[in-house]
């Protein structure tokens, strides 16, 4: 009994080695010609961008944890025209908006859990 499911765990690892080594011996038959390249995104200018990024998304929480929810959602508007598709600042900007629509109402409080 134990003699048979060694010998299936064996064979189980042996197939599973199999498959991978398939896999990777077919990433090779691509053609170095027809591969595309990822370009280097390592330039100064692309370096510059993402820390501005960077330092838009921590003054935008900053300001939301301060409650200056008009200079948080400026902040983050400011990291969506460097860089439209960043979640981060779509997720503070849609927050600061909704705690600012909120301390209007005055319910701001209850939005806090308090």
């Amino acid at each position: 009994m134990i003699e048979s499911m060694r010998i299936r765990t064996f064979l189980t690892s042996c197939l599973s080695l199999a498959v991978v080594a398939v896999f990777f011996a077919g990433c090779e038959s691509v053609p170095k010609k027809e591969r595309k390249e990822i370009p280097d995104m390592s330039t100064p200018a692309h370096e510059a961008k993402v820390k501005a990024v960077e330092n838009h998304l921590l003054r935008g929480q900053g300001f939301y944890n301060l409650a200056d929810y008009e200079s948080a959602l400026h902040e983050y508007n400011q990291v969506l025209t460097l860089d439209p598709y960043n979640q981060g600042a779509k997720r503070g900007k849609l927050m600061s908006e909704r705690a600012m629509s909120l301390s209007n109402q005055g319910s701001f409080l209850d939005y806090q859990g308090y």
